[in-house]
């Protein structure tokens, strides 16, 4: 593990990449929204949408396997399950991005926390310019930022851990992020 993130270049087959790309692009796309409820285009653009645990069972048993073998490996969280996963899809025309935050939700009512998100770059990299996902207090070196972009790649880091995607400037970016959960930190 580097500082505070983990990935595995070309992890997924560029087969099953395309497919779920094609199913995603079927679902309804809407707008990504700040803390589940407002709209800032300023801090977010970007169009998403959540899968059907049922219908994607096969991608909910891709990311949760994962999930937990990241963890094993790199963060050794108490995790119990994946909330969920989210297509996302930047695009140059308007250039979508997502400005710096943290995934996990300090203040819920739920008995839980987000304590790992998981990053799968559904993408070629020769299919965009821009859209480079960036954690605080990290420096990727070339290579690491070249691998990351490659389609299939899969990036985790803890959801505490503040972190972005710059805006597209050309083509479009599309990921698949799937979040693991478990008991509130304390």
């Amino acid at each position: 593990m580097k500082y505070c993130w983990y990935y595995e270049t070309a992890k997924i087959k560029s087969k099953l990449i395309d497919s779920i790309v094609k199913d995603c692009l079927n679902e309804k796309l809407v707008d990504g929204r700040i803390n589940t409820s407002n709209i800032n285009k300023d801090i977010r653009k970007a169009k998403i949408t959540f899968l059907d645990e049922n219908k994607y069972s096969l991608v909910y048993n891709l990311v949760n396997t994962l999930g937990i073998d990241i963890n094993n490996k790199a963060f050794g969280f108490d995790i119990n399950k994946l909330e969920t996963c989210q297509f996302t899809l930047y695009n140059s025309n308007n250039k979508s991005k997502y400005d710096w935050h943290i995934d996990t939700n300090w203040i819920n009512d739920d008995c839980y926390h987000r304590k790992m998100s998981i990053v799968i770059q559904l993408s070629d990299p020769a299919d965009y310019e821009g859209g480079k996902l960036e954690i605080i207090n990290s420096e990727f070196s070339k290579q690491d930022e070249e691998n990351i972009m490659q389609k299939g790649s899969v990036i985790a880091f803890p959801s505490f851990i503040s972190h972005r995607v710059t805006p597209v400037t050309k083509g479009k970016r599309m990921s698949l992020i799937g979040w693991m959960i478990g008991a509130k930190f304390r």
